[in-house]
């Protein structure tokens, strides 16, 4: 079941980036290491992210979940089997190509830079 969480790092920049949603699962860090990372499951969801009591904490996303938060902000991350991974645009009520990606992880990573980093 792991493979349909967002990596470590990609839950840290979901974070980073304003991610504030429940999620079944989370990741526990020692030192925000990667290499310390463990994944654990849930049967309630919680968004891990909001909570101050558990500052070792990190919510954990599901891959359609972090998709599906993207599009919620203008920005579609699509599967295209003859270029890999494509990232879309909202501009003027159409999207458009911002890019072509390798793989899932590199086009999500694309994505969070067209995010601005909310403010406290």
């Amino acid at each position: 079941m792991k493979h349909l969480f967002i990596p470590y790092e990609l839950a840290i920049l979901a974070k980073d980036k304003g991610f504030k949603e429940n999620c079944i699962s989370w990741y526990y860090k020692e030192e925000w290491n990667a290499k310390d990372a463990h994944i654990f499951n849930t049967f309630s969801g919680n968004d891990f992210n909001s909570r101050t009591d558990l500052e070792d904490v990190i919510s954990c996303p599901l891959y359609q979940q972090i998709i599906d938060w993207f599009r919620d902000k203008g920005i579609m991350v699509v599967e295209k089997p003859a270029f890999d991974w494509v990232i879309y645009v909202e501009s003027n009520g159409a999207y458009v190509i911002h890019m072509y990606c390798a793989n899932i992880d590199h086009a999500i990573k694309e994505a969070f830079t067209l995010i601005k980093t909310p403010q406290p």
